[in-house]
């Protein structure tokens, strides 16, 4: 099983990918929010967010 990982960022001109990883360690730097958004009734187009590291 492959887990593939795409990456957004909201811009003044839309939603833009900023990568797209199938690598472990760069997967790990990224917060899963799916249960969240089910939480909150919310449909995956409709959940995003940003996730910074310092």
């Amino acid at each position: 099983m492959t887990i593939r990982v795409t990456v957004e960022q909201l811009t003044s001109e839309g939603w833009a990918t900023v990568t797209k990883t199938t690598r472990l360690e760069d997967i790990k730097r990224f917060i899963n929010l799916s249960k969240l958004a089910d939480i909150m009734g919310l449909s995956r187009g409709k959940f995003r967010y940003r996730y910074e590291k310092d």
